[in-house]
């Protein structure tokens, strides 16, 4: 069904549960303190931390329309795959996520400059938020559409 429509609530709902999972995600309680070790923060001041936060504000506007474009994009795929169910979203996103996202990330935390000691821990964070936030929206999208 190539032309199929596409539910833009449930695209926009599927945005917000992606940031929502993502500032989680990267709390401290849950994979922050972890995250920002494979990323070379854990060794900045309070006041760098501060500087940095108030600088990065403005960027969250940007990963708002990115993960917009993102769930919009994985809405197209499950329309005209036919997939528009539950366990249809799910299965679209997965594969979304394992051919696209787990190779581009895997690349990037092999050859991202760190240490042979912090490559599984940037991988493990960075990729499994990733196919969190695709399978949350496939859900979302696919019993939505």
């Amino acid at each position: 069904m190539i032309h199929g429509h596409v539910n833009y609530f449930a695209v926009l709902a599927a945005a917000i549960v992606s940031l929502v999972i993502g500032f989680v995600w990267y709390s401290r309680p849950v994979f922050g303190t972890l995250w920002w070790r494979t990323i070379g923060y854990d060794k900045l001041t309070r006041a760098e931390i501060e500087k940095m936060q108030e600088e990065i504000r403005p960027y969250f506007v940007v990963i708002f329309i990115a993960s917009f474009i993102g769930a919009a994009v994985l809405a197209r795929f499950i329309v005209w795959l036919g997939m528009a169910t539950l366990g249809g979203g799910l299965r679209v996103a997965f594969w979304a996520w394992l051919g696209f996202v787990f190779p581009l990330t895997l690349g990037n935390a092999l050859f991202g400059g760190k240490g042979k000691d912090l490559i599984l821990p940037t991988l493990f964070v960075q990729t499994v938020h990733e196919l969190f936030v695709l399978l949350a929206s496939g859900a979302i999208l696919g019993a939505w559409l």
